[in-house]
């Protein structure tokens, strides 16, 4: 593993400390091998503070974030999103923290260690939209959809808008939807 490590960019992992510890890869252990190496770890609610070390999978983290939740607004229980959306988001979290680290480095040689906790990578994803009325007005919206003429979905007039800013023709619609609150 030195071998490998002497020449890496990165090192990244998704264990618990106390495991990666008991590897001999914690962020010291790697520094002193290759001290210019960019360590990451995503964890699932961060390596400190009350949750720290708890284990975390996506349906978790779709359950503390809330998103399940928001998912069963419309049929009044919570229900999971059918993709590991949370594994995925913290993915695309750590991807541009590292990117950015990458980047620091190049620029100034100061070497960085990345931390995404999925927790906190769901709740910059959902916070956007769910901060309720203080954002969107009313808070929860449904986008109808139904099936056009060449079997794509589409949003009513919501599609036919966005057609005539970008001057295309837009195909018509045989039934028109609209927004509706729900709740």
């Amino acid at each position: 593993m030195a071998r490998l490590l002497a020449g890496a960019d990165l090192f990244v992992h998704n264990m618990s400390p106390r495991a990666i510890e008991g590897l001999g890869l914690s962020e010291k252990d790697v520094r002193d091998i290759s001290p210019g190496t960019i360590y990451c770890i995503v964890t699932g609610f961060g390596t400190n503070g009350p949750y720290a070390g708890r284990l975390a999978y996506d349906d978790t983290m779709q359950a503390t974030s809330g998103l399940a939740h928001l998912q069963g607004i419309v049929t009044g229980r919570p229900e999971y999103v059918k993709s590991a959306i949370a594994d995925q988001t913290a993915a695309i979290i750590a991807a541009y923290a590292i990117m950015a680290a990458l980047f620091e480095r190049e620029r100034t040689g100061r070497v960085q260690a990345v931390e995404v906790p999925m927790f906190e990578s769901m709740i910059d994803y959902l916070i956007a939209e769910q901060m309720g009325s203080s954002a969107f007005v009313p808070a929860y919206l449904v986008f109808p959809s139904f099936s056009g003429r060449d079997g794509a979905l589409d949003h009513g007039e919501l599609w036919q808008a966005g057609c005539r800013l970008g001057e295309a023709d837009a195909p018509e619609v045989t039934r028109a939807s609209s927004l509706r609150v729900i709740g």
